[in-house]
């Protein structure tokens, strides 16, 4: 080649390189498309919004992006820059389909149960939250998610900085399909409000113990079992008896060797049993609520017992930052009674969600002896309608809540007008 004469292949390398790194633009649109089309109910809407503003900030950076290769002079650093980008692009489009699109396929109601139990919480608790079809119940902090994922595009990952702190909640079908479950969902609630606001298992252990290869090093482990022990007692406190009813009908398993990061179930239950509930009001109702649920169980104890973990102290604590703040679940509230009378009669109940979820664990038999003995339906589909009954009210009790919520504005609008225009008292 003489001298002078350019190679026709220089700058092809960096012109694939770039095309391939542009055409997840298109990814990325469509998937912006598909989120605009999503319909959730409101506390589901902050996570989506924060997705789309990712994306929008991602189509950007790709194109600087892409004429930075160009700058980049060894092509083995050239392939693994681009090797780290398009890794980075692929898991955050498979986020966006498998986890944040893949949502409005599941059961709108569970969304709308979430969200009541989140507009309980003081105004500076609340959160925007996610759910995703998952293998196991377990709770994922979107915003370091999203962090790690897009490390590679550094403006994207620093204009996270400022944004609201959104969850997602992965939840199993066992769960997703069985209303009766979605009070287990409060376990990971629990786990939310201790992360970002309560940080009572940091109190008394100090800060969290950085991970080790070993799952099985003991602060850690003991760190880890004092937070589901307390996110136990929260969800039992906040959603009342049905969710200690809802771990022995479901979860519970004569376990002898336990996972690095949950106690075992019998330790569960009996640090509820012992420690938790002296410690919520009604607390004698409350146990003869569960009693029937848990007679017989063999608590024969885990690898890590709950006496090891310093669990008075640590509720202590809980429960002295969410007193007047997390409205503790009343037991012995005539608005549970009325909900029981309905669901035992398979009549619909739309008032409070918590106490229509309580009534429905609480009285499933009964109401299903009163489809059976009332003829409400065709043989055999009693246990179906009944999940079907409760879905339903607790899309009621979300219409309820947010008509209440409308009529208080109303009502604050009027009175406001009506001062404004009032003459006032004659001197």
């Amino acid at each position: 080649m003489s001298t002078g004469v350019s190679d026709p292949g220089e700058g092809a390398l960096d012109r694939l390189l770039a095309k391939r790194l542009l055409s997840f633009q298109d990814l990325l649109k469509e998937a912006r498309e598909g989120l605009e089309a999503i319909r959730l109910p409101g506390h589901s809407q902050p996570p989506l919004k924060l997705v789309q503003r990712i994306i929008d900030s991602l189509i950007d950076e790709i194109n600087v992006t892409s004429e930075e290769l160009a700058f980049v002079e060894n092509d083995q650093d050239k392939f693994r820059r681009t090797r780290s980008l398009h890794d980075s692009l692929e898991q955050f489009v498979h986020f966006v389909h498998t986890v944040v699109l893949a949502s409005r396929s599941l059961p709108s109601a569970l969304f709308q149960m979430i969200e009541m139990a989140e507009s309980q919480l003081p105004k500076e608790w609340q959160f925007g939250f996610l759910i995703w079809n998952y293998t196991d119940l377990a709770t994922l902090n979107m915003n370091s998610y999203m962090a790690k994922v897009l490390q590679p595009f550094v403006n994207t990952r620093q204009s996270m900085d400022d944004e609201p702190q959104c969850w997602v909640f992965g939840v199993p079908r066992s769960i997703l399909d069985e209303p009766l479950n979605w009070p287990l969902v409060a376990h990971e609630i629990a786990h939310v409000l201790e992360q970002s606001q309560l940080h009572a298992v940091e109190s008394v252990y100090g800060p969290r113990p950085a991970r080790t290869p070993d799952p099985y090093e003991p602060k850690v482990l003991k760190f880890r079992h004092a937070e589901e022990y307390q996110a136990d007692f929260l969800a039992a406190y906040f959603f009342g008896p049905s969710f200690i009813m809802r771990i022995v009908s479901s979860y519970f398993s004569q376990e002898i060797h336990i996972s690095a990061t949950h106690p075992a179930w019998e330790e569960r239950i009996e640090a509820l049993r012992d420690v938790g509930l002296p410690k919520l009001p009604s607390s004698a109702f409350y146990k003869t609520l569960i009693s029937d649920a848990i007679k017989g169980i063999s608590f024969k104890g885990g690898m890590v017992a709950h006496e090891v973990v310093d669990l008075p102290a640590i509720l202590e604590e809980t429960a002295k930052q969410v007193t007047g703040k997390l409205p503790p679940f009343d037991c012995e509230s005539p608005e549970l009674k009325k909900a029981r009378e309905r669901l035992g009669r398979f009549l619909p109940y739309a008032e409070d969600y918590r106490c229509l979820l309580n009534a429905a664990v609480l009285e499933e038999r009964t109401g299903l002896s009163a489809y059976q003995s009332e003829a409400l339906g065709p043989s055999g589909r009693e246990e179906r309608e009944y999940r079907y009954l409760v879905a339903d009210c607790t899309r009621l009790c979300y219409v309820n809540m947010h008509y209440r919520i409308r009529r208080a504005l109303e009502d604050e609008l009027s009175t406001a007008d009506t001062g404004k225009f009032s003459r006032g008292p004659v001197a």
